[in-house]
């Protein structure tokens, strides 16, 4: 078993950090956005792998009946559960006009960014997502298996001031062949094309 990174134990509490449990977030997805793979990782990571295996990322499941990380898509109707915490990914409510401008501006790019109560992850999806995951919840996906994989060391997050944009700084990173087994894991590495890294059979 690979020594996981206790990235978020290594996080400091400020005055003002938001901190982010299971029980206390929410998925929030804009139109057109997807929320599966963030709301599958830290159901299997911060809950179980078997809460994880109720909402597989490649099954339509309603994601909204998870009991905890559920998944809510944002509309002008919806009303926010009052007193959670909220992960909102994509074009919803929370994105302003000049994020959402900067974001269109910049084919590929991502934005991670807390205000308040909530954590925007928004651009390029497998990235952002991917981002947060590594950033904010401690995990980090150094190759496919799980021996690989750096685990969070507790059952929180730990938000304090966040805003980060990145540019996409590649137009692919595709320079590795793929192979079936690694599906997974190269979604949620966008540029792990670009290491000669290959597991068979």
């Amino acid at each position: 078993m690979c020594h996981a990174i206790q990235a978020a134990e290594a996080v400091k509490l400020s005055a003002d950090a938001l901190v982010l449990t299971p029980e206390n977030t929410i998925i929030l997805e804009g139109p057109g956005s997807s929320g599966k793979s963030l709301q599958h990782y830290l159901l299997k990571y911060y809950v179980s792998p078997e809460a994880a295996a109720n909402f597989p990322m490649q099954t339509v499941v309603d994601r909204s009946k998870s009991e905890v990380f559920p998944i809510l898509k944002d509309a002008p109707a919806l009303k926010l559960p009052e007193e959670k915490n909220i992960i909102a990914v994509g074009n919803s409510r929370f994105l302003s006009p000049e994020d959402r401008k900067r974001l269109t501006d910049s084919p590929g790019s991502i934005l991670l960014k807390r205000q308040e109560n909530v954590v925007i992850v928004a651009g390029d999806p497998l990235d952002a997502a991917s981002t947060f995951l590594n950033r904010v919840a401690g995990l980090r996906f150094y190759a496919p298996d799980e021996i690989w994989t750096s685990r969070p060391g507790s059952n929180q997050m730990v938000v304090n001031a966040l805003d980060v944009f990145r540019p996409r700084l590649f137009a692919t990173t595709w320079l590795a062949p793929f192979i079936e087994r690694n599906r997974e894991w190269s979604q949620m590495n966008p540029g792990a094309g670009r290491l000669a890294i290959i597991f068979v059979k």
